[in-house]
């Protein structure tokens, strides 16, 4: 059969492995003092285990910016400890667990404790444990009440992490598949040779299981387990893309051997998807395959901690309203106050929190981004403090880049009245999903420009660590006894970064989380809308209808001009984009529950767009095997990334064995627009491809009846037939979409790009000229899909009854309803 691949390590014992690994994780966080078994409360576990599970739980309270007393309360009132226990011992667990996790970056800035888990995210080092608590509880009560006991002891009320605890097994990947055992059970020495050939792979397979050990071996150093899994995953996914390109196709007499190694690898990779599925959440989050941009992220917050945190200043920086720096490995805000109002305004933010974590952009500053913390008028004063960040600025950039990693940031609120800084507590304020990515797309794309350089024996990044070293940096310490106060910052904060009263808006009631409205799918618009008479302020909706039509119903006696349309896009699912864009925009909304907000135009814009490709962007698609059918009177508007591919697979006839390649095409820039339109009748689709007359005409030139909202540049029109299969793809995406129907597929830009040797702008079928591996391999896969569930020929004869394609003229209104006039 071969030897085995060396590359595979010995399954036999990952359980052990996974076992060691947390025992290794527990002693990390208990220290060097063992747990004392008379602490807590009997029959709730192993004592280790809930030891390192307290001092998780209080590590996470500390991040999120509660103090030790407030901490050992938590504690106390747990029921996990011993009714009676010390109190003195509860405020040792507690301090300590503070103390060590500020200082967990010296001599380890990522890998907490040696044990590998991000000292950054120390709620996922809480959840994990917390998970293997309760997949051991379950081995000996109810699940009915484990789910007591989270809620009870450990403060759990997410219904989702609830699921997570109550579905682990307690011993996972005992029965984890071991594929050379298989092999040497095959009886056919065909098969064993051409699979062990298939393992083995080829330079891009090396390339692949290479790329992402080492993603993994930078964030989990002691994790063997996980190493194990990851590298035997890429590589059966690996070999099983070796054995579907078109050059490794079999002879006839090989096909039966081809067809039962296909099947034994595609068995072997089914059962290690369903023995991570046992795994807990941060282990699978760790396996996940990552971009490059990913990877370079994770080495950029590396070079930070290590660089950045260890610096020791001598400078303390005082009198800025506002600053932004580290305190230990996360990020870190502060508010000073003056004057009795916005202390009263502080005060009332740390009872009644803030609204989620706002963005504001000048346009004339693209390098410049400013965070926004708001808490709106209630019974006191609003209060809004404003933070600016330089993303030439790598430390700037870094943090905020821990920012949209965590979700959120901590701010302390400062009394600064009488000279003195007096702490009066800390806030928590999230950021929504959509900020996260937007923080993290724009962090990552800076510290990206600095950190492409890596030195391959350290492993460090030499530009990234000479830019680190040129920051300036400066320290200010509220008390002088608690390093956990000690907050590194860049100096000299910039100017504009200030703190304000809000008196002028209305009183809203106290904030509070707002769930997220019902949404309503169907094709419509976004839009932006401007009222004379109030200045300042912009709304922003979404309407199933024209955008003039729904201002035409705001106009009444309560305004006194109407609403004038600034921008529109023509988006899927626009109820849940308008959302989005309402969450993202959330510390600029000017009343709660109303779609005003001060905010500039373009941002207005830019958020928009940005929430349109986070909402209907190929990430929200069902990646293949999934295929989505399309049948008559759909109407899809897909948001394109610059050098995303589509490709056109098609059986030439219904007995045919395989479909075959029609067609490749190519987005140049961000923000292109392929929209997709379904229908009965296929006289009225063209294509530029096949040379219909008046393919080149727009059908949809405008956006609105006056002909004054152009609707881009067609740099695309194609049809596809009934059966046909549109695969959209990216470098970590493959969609497929399937038509049941004609289908009439429009490309258009906003920022058209040129050809470099004829000048002229690209269009939908310009291809780049470099190999596309990535592409290759969607397009095989689309290959073997079997049949289709209607088919058509894409050449009909009309001598058989088949309607011929593009003899019928059509209108805007056909291709898009909303131009119709109302009645």
């Amino acid at each position: 059969m071969g030897t085995i691949d060396t590359r595979f390590v010995p399954t036999t014992d990952l359980a052990g492995q996974r076992e060691q690994w947390i025992a290794a994780v527990c002693a990390g966080l208990a220290g060097q003092t063992p747990p004392d078994p008379g602490l807590f409360t009997p029959a709730l576990g192993d004592t280790d285990l809930l030891h390192a599970l307290l001092v998780a739980r209080a590590t996470a309270q500390a991040a999120a910016g509660h103090r030790s007393g407030e901490i050992v309360q938590l504690l106390s009132g747990s029921g996990i400890l011993r009714q009676g226990a010390a109190t003195d011992q509860v405020l040792d667990l507690a301090t300590g667990a503070a103390l060590r996790w500020s200082g967990a970056w010296i001599g380890e800035p990522v890998a907490l404790l040696g044990c590998g888990l991000p000292a950054w995210h120390p709620e996922a080092t809480y959840r994990l444990l917390l998970e293997q608590w309760s997949a051991r509880r379950l081995a000996s009560v109810t699940p009915a009440r484990v789910k007591r006991e989270l809620k009870r002891h450990w403060g759990v009320t997410d219904p989702d992490w609830i699921t997570a605890c109550l579905t682990r097994p307690a011993t996972p990947l005992t029965a984890y598949p071991d594929i050379w055992a298989t092999l040497r059970a095959e009886p056919d020495p065909r098969v064993q040779h051409d699979a062990v050939l298939a393992l083995r792979g080829t330079t891009d397979s090396n390339r692949a299981v290479e790329r992402w050990a080492q993603s993994l071996l930078a964030e989990v150093s002691k994790a063997q387990h996980l190493h194990t899994i990851g590298v035997d995953q890429v590589t059966i996914v690996q070999a099983l893309r070796l054995l579907r390109r078109p050059e490794n196709r079999p002879d006839p007499s090989q096909r039966t051997v081809r067809s039962r190694v296909t099947e034994i690898l595609g068995d072997h990779r089914d059962r290690i998807a369903a023995a991570i599925g046992e795994l807990s959440t941060l282990e699978r989050h760790l396996l996940r395959e990552r971009t490059d941009d990913e990877l370079v992220q994770d080495r950029c917050i590396t070079q930070l901690l290590r660089t950045w945190t260890l610096r020791r200043p001598d400078t303390v920086l005082s009198g800025p309203d506002t600053e932004h720096g580290m305190r230990g490995p996360l990020p870190w805000l502060r508010i000073r106050v003056h004057g009795a109002e916005q202390v009263e305004a502080a005060t009332a933010t740390l009872v009644e929190g803030t609204r989620l974590l706002g963005v504001d952009r000048d346009p004339g500053a693209p390098d410049r981004l400013e965070l926004i913390c708001r808490r709106p008028r209630t019974g006191a004063p609003g209060l809004r403090a404003h933070f600016v960040f330089d993303l030439t600025n790598p430390v700037h950039a870094g943090e905020l880049l821990l920012i949209g990693r965590r979700g959120g940031v901590c701010a302390d609120l400062v009394d600064a009245t009488d000279g003195t800084d007096t702490r009066l507590g800390t806030v928590q304020v999230r950021a929504c999903d959509e900020l996260a990515h937007l923080l993290t797309e724009a962090a990552g794309k800076a510290l990206v420009a600095h950190g492409r350089e890596t030195d391959t024996d350290s492993g460090e990044l030499p530009a990234l660590v000479r830019e680190l070293l040129r920051v300036p940096a400066a320290t200010a310490r509220l008390d002088p006894f608690s390093p956990h106060d000690d907050l590194l910052v860049t100096a000299p904060a910039h100017p504009d970064g200030k703190v304000e009263l809000e008196t002028t808006d209305p009183p809203a009631s106290a904030v509070r989380a707002r769930p997220a409205g019902t949404v309503k799918p169907g094709d419509g618009f976004v839009y932006v809308s401007r009222n004379p008479a109030m200045p300042g302020m912009l709304k922003i909706g979404y309407t199933l209808r024209l955008p003039e039509d729904r201002a035409g119903d705001l106009r009444g006696t309560a305004v006194p001009f109407g609403f004038d349309v600034t921008y529109r896009v023509l988006t899927s699912n626009a109820n849940a984009v308008e959302q989005a864009v309402h969450r993202l925009l959330d510390a600029q909304r000017v009343a709660a529950g109303r779609e005003f907000f001060r905010v500039s135009q373009q941002l207005a814009e830019d958020a928009i767009q940005f929430c349109r490709q986070r909402v209907t962007g190929i990430g929200s698609w069902d990646p293949l095997p999934a295929v989505h059918r399309l049948r008559a009177g759909a109407r899809i508007a897909l948001p394109l990334r610059a050098g995303q591919r589509f490709a056109v697979t098609a059986y030439p006839g219904i007995t045919a064995a395989q479909a075959v390649e029609i067609g490749r095409w190519q987005a140049h820039a961000d923000g292109d627009l392929l929209e997709l339109h379904v229908t009965h009748d296929p006289a009225v689709v063209r294509g530029l491809s096949d040379g219909d007359d008046d393919a080149t005409e727009d059908p949809v030139p405008h956006l609105n009846r006056a002909g004054s909202a152009p609707n881009g540049h067609l740099i695309g029109r194609e049809r596809l037939a009934a059966g046909d299969r549109l695969s959209w793809i990216d470098d970590h995406h493959h969609v497929v979409f399937e038509t049941q129907d004609a289908c009439q597929v429009i490309c258009r830009t906003w920022n058209p790009k040129l050809n470099a040797g004829t000048g002229l702008p690209l269009t939908l079928t310009d291809l780049s000229p470099q190999p596309d591996t990535v592409a290759y391999d969607c397009i095989q896969q689309a290959r073997a899909l079997p049949l289709p569930r209607s088919w058509a020929p894409r050449h009909p004869d009309p001598a058989d009854g088949w309607a011929p394609a593009a003899t019928r003229a059509t209108n805007p209104p056909d291709w898009l309803p909303q131009l119709h006039r109302p009645r």
